[in-house]
């Protein structure tokens, strides 16, 4: 699937644009308070190894260990993946998840806009 891009609504001066991929831009008021480099949405797609979220997991399983990157395409072909991504019926919260088939486990992250630290 090509890579799309997603807005998030907000209820304050907060604006927030995410690609598919995971790369994004957000700020508050304008591009020039902007918390990530505000490009065109075929730069922020293809930023997602440099900008937004970042996990790298050692998983051990009977004795071995092994390296996942959920939402990393550096090793998307070492393991079975299903990605997926979800919006919240009021536009305002944002969830990637990932499954490792072969690891059996499942990595998730969101997010959203808020005045408030919760």
């Amino acid at each position: 699937m090509q890579p799309f891009f997603i807005s998030l609504a907000s209820d304050s001066n907060h604006w927030m644009y995410i690609s598919s991929t995971g790369g994004l831009t957000a700020g508050r008021k304008n591009p020039d308070f902007a918390l990530f480099p505000y490009y065109t949405d075929d730069k922020i797609s293809e930023s997602a190894e440099i900008t937004g979220s970042k996990t790298i997991l050692h998983v051990f399983v009977n004795g071995e260990t092994y390296i996942w990157e959920p939402f990393s395409d550096r090793n998307k072909n070492a393991y079975r993946l299903e990605r997926s991504i979800a919006k919240s019926t009021t536009g305002n919260k944002l969830i990637f998840i990932e499954k490792n088939l072969d690891l059996g486990l499942t990595y998730n992250y969101n997010w959203m806009n808020s005045d408030k630290v919760v």
